[in-house]
């Protein structure tokens, strides 16, 4: 039975070639991008799942309470890891780390610039599990001047040697001996690293000389703890409020500390702004997943348009194979195996197609997504679930059709597919394509809109023909000669010393207030200037002055503590948050901040300029002297002889610091940073909106197809009577154009909804404009238009006698 169940099948198929094709085409391509939005969105939910302790590890972050809101930070200070253990020595483990986003190693002669060096204490491995290949990790970070490698960047620095005993150079000043290699950490880590340098080799210079003993300081330590299953995280929280009284005092108030789960930290965008994390809302994972389901159900769509189209086709089968007492189920039994089998076909091209367009996704995306299908059992589950679900939600609405269909009703040719109910099934599923095609498509062009925001909004500052370049050590001799040799190109037109471009998020973060009041404390971001900072960045002074020549003098680390003076320009925004209705009503005041206690009067008020993304409001900002943190160079430089100049940059920098390895970046190129994870969004939607729109203009085709065949002689009769071109096409397009506008009305508050959803994340965003979503339907219906008149242009053009001459 089954034997001739697949040759009838097989006949079935070819006799319907096109309408075959059409099916497995628009099955692969829903299946193939169903499946690749699996891998992405299951390779982000397995973020640090991999640890033994993962569902007791928790991360120590802190809440400030401010007068404007909360200000979140994962970082931590220094001591207090060391602290917890001796308050809290109910809690199992405790680890202090600090997080070197990128340093310079050097081995002999010779050098790399690394990312993600991590410091870590004697007790990391108690909290993660470190898979060890060589050495004991928690004997290796207790001792000074130890180093633990990973396999892959040990073979980098010592191939096909043992590296054990080797010496390695960080930041050109800490000998380190290495102790140990570690298994590489898998790529869905918070926490990735290339190395776990000893904590007790940590000095104050890997934190901008910042004394790491005192607890006002928070640059890129983080506290780790495992909590047993005998006291609470709400208990520790608790006891958070004494410990802080008793370590911080009066400067506790309005801090807070919690505990933050280590499943969480890939998820929660409050501390995202810290660089080794790239947080990933559940939003975003949710909706990727509801855009495979609706393309997988656009495909499947497809499937059953054409099938109960083509029913009619194969009535006369069904009435002779029920006059020889087939039963409705053994029926409905064959056409659920016709499903399942253009499935199984659709679904290995698109497990081809996966391996294929993997790799472009994985660089497209700067992941490493696997897909293994038979040694990942989740991923086998998956591809059979989907062709389960795709077999089912394709074929059983057809097979019930086919299977119904009266014998004798069907051997006399009375079967049409103009059956009132299976026509109205198949208007709703076009309309339910075109919705979602729609809601895609606006969604791709309000993208698109900010995008474009993003690009054209003036920012407040000259970002144009400026570079960026790093300091290594910023000692003042080094400095003063590498300012002298720039100066003598032409092509280098104003020169100024930072801790970086106004973009660069390079700022201390900090409290201040005016001096001498019981005003409450703001938080401020303070960036640390030259004089020449000014002209080379192009902002504008709104009242009082900018800083003189000489004032930067005052202003060294060379003099006596009691000897500097220092002055503040400050922007709009603060002075808008200290209650002056006007930049000149703020000239003068004295305000004082947490950077080392400095109290200074404003000297001037530039105008708001962006230092963070568009995705926030501008912020209070105190600009001052303090050279102790020039650690980059900015240039503002001529278009013309661009590489020439950038060579003699280097050549410059080269003789100053030999040791390290030169390295510049555009101010541009870093802006156009801020916004790579839109700009994903925006391809990732262009993709699929395409792929949603080609699936259903695959459907319309067949449909359309099978139609005219129908109406064959109808459009003869009517070209015999005098019909156009036009007025055949018209025939056929006008349900289809409804059809488009109905799908419109359907899209229009869903599309709505998650554009503005999406829009809310940004502090400067776009308008929704009624234009964008008209645009869609235009652009839709347009797209139906061609491709119903395709086939009905192909039909009108057939020659009216070659269809009536059996008549």
């Amino acid at each position: 039975m089954t034997k001739n169940n697949l040759k009838l099948i097989f006949r079935n198929f070819l006799k319907n070639k096109g309408y075959v094709a059409i099916n497995i085409l628009g099955l692969t391509l829903g299946t193939a991008a169903c499946l690749l939005i699996y891998l992405l969105v299951t390779y982000e939910l397995s973020f640090d799942n991999y640890h033994s302790n993962t569902e007791n590890i928790y991360r120590v972050v802190i809440h400030e309470k401010e007068a404007t809101g909360y200000e979140y930070s994962p970082s931590t200070p220094y001591p207090l890891a060391e602290a917890l253990r001796i308050d809290m020595p109910d809690v199992s483990a405790i680890s202090g780390i600090h997080y070197d986003q990128e340093n310079t190693v050097r081995i002999d002669d010779k050098k790399f610039k690394e990312e993600n060096i991590l410091f870590a204490d004697s007790l990391f491995s108690e909290v993660f599990d470190i898979p060890m290949k060589v050495g004991n990790a928690k004997e290796v970070l207790s001792q000074p001047n130890s180093v633990i490698l990973t396999q892959e960047i040990a073979q980098k620095y010592f191939p096909n040697e043992d590296p054990i005993g080797k010496v390695i150079i960080l930041g050109n000043e800490l000998n380190l001996e290495v102790k140990g290699i570690v298994k590489d950490p898998p790529p869905n880590t918070h926490l990735p690293y290339i190395m776990l340098v000893s904590l007790p080799s940590l000095t104050d210079d890997f934190i901008g000389g910042f004394d790491r003993d005192s607890w006002g300081v928070q640059v890129a330590g983080y506290t780790y703890m495992v909590v047993s299953e005998h006291i609470s995280k709400e208990e520790i929280e608790a006891g958070f409020i004494p410990f802080l009284q008793k370590y911080r005092g009066e400067k506790a108030e309005g801090e807070s500390y919690h505990l933050q789960p280590l499943r969480e930290i890939h998820f929660d965008t409050r501390y995202a702004g810290d660089d080794i994390e790239n947080a990933v809302e559940y939003k975003y994972l949710f909706i990727l997943s509801l855009i495979g389901i609706l393309i997988l159900v656009v495909a499947s769509i497809n499937f059953v348009n054409l099938s109960t189209a083509l029913a009619v086709k194969k009535s006369k089968e069904v009435g002779i194979r029920k006059t020889l007492g087939a039963s409705r189920f053994s029926l409905g039994r064959q056409f659920m195996l016709e499903t399942l089998l253009l499935t199984l076909v659709a679904t290995i091209i698109a497990l081809a197609l996966v391996e294929r367009l993997l790799p472009s996704l994985n660089n497209f995306l700067n992941k490493e997504i696997t897909f293994n299908l038979f040694t990942d059992p989740s991923v086998f589950l998956f591809v059979m679930v989907l062709v389960i679900f795709v077999s089912v939600l394709s074929g059983t609405y057809p097979s019930f059709i086919l299977a119904r269909y009266h014998p004798i009703m069907a051997l006399k040719n009375k079967i049409t597919s103009q059956n009132s109910t299976s026509v109205s099934l198949r208007k709703w599923l076009v309309i339910i394509q075109f919705a979602v095609s729609q809601v895609l498509i606006i969604c791709t062009i309000i993208i698109s809109q900010q995008m474009g925001h993003f690009r054209n909004k003036p920012l407040g500052f000259n970002s144009k023909a400026l570079l960026t370049v790093p300091m290594p050590e910023n000692k003042s001799q080094q400095l003063d000669g590498f300012k002298t040799r720039l100066s003598t190109n032409p092509n280098i037109e104003s020169i100024s010393y930072s801790l970086g471009a106004p973009s660069s998020g390079n700022n201390i973060t900090t409290s201040f207030r005016l001096k001498g009041t019981e005003d409450e404390s703001y938080s401020v971001n303070v960036k640390m200037i030259d004089y020449s900072y000014y002209e080379t960045f192009g902002l504008e002074l709104l009242a009082g002055r900018w800083f003189s020549p000489n004032e930067e003098k005052f202003a060294s680390i060379d003099l006596p503590k009691e000897e500097r003076k220092y002055s503040f320009v400050v922007n709009e925004a603060t002075v808008k948050r200290l209650g002056f209705s006007s930049p000149e009503d703020a000239l003068g005041k004295m305000i004082s901040t947490g950077v080392n206690s400095i109290s200074a009067p404003i000297i001037g008020v530039v105008r708001d300029f962006h230092f963070k993304s568009l995705h926030q409001q501008i912020e209070p900002c105190i600009l001052m002297h303090f050279p102790y943190f020039y650690y980059t160079a900015s240039l503002k430089v001529s278009s013309d002889h661009l590489p020439e100049t950038i060579e003699h940059v280097k050549s410059a920098w080269s003789d100053i610091y030999s040791n390290y390895i030169f390295e510049y970046e555009f101010v541009d190129d870093h802006l156009a940073k801020l916004y790579q994870s839109e700009e994903r969004t925006f391809t990732l939607f262009k993709v699929f909106s395409s792929l949603a729109i080609l699936i259903s203009c695959l459907g319309l085709l067949g449909l359309t197809s099978f139609i005219t065949l129908q109406k064959t002689k109808e459009v003869a009769v009517r070209k015999v009577f005098g019909a156009s071109i036009s007025n055949v096409v018209y025939l056929f397009s006008r349900d289809f154009l409804k059809l488009v506008g109905i799908a419109f009305v359907l899209a229009l508050p869903l599309a709505w909804y998650g554009a503005d959803t999406w829009l809310a994340g940004f502090a400067y965003k776009i308008d929704l404009e009624i234009g964008f979503f008209l645009a869609s339907v235009l652009l839709t219906g347009l797209i139906a238009f061609v491709t119903v008149s395709y086939q009905s242009i192909k039909a009108a053009l057939v020659n009216p006698v070659d269809s009536l001459r059996n008549e």
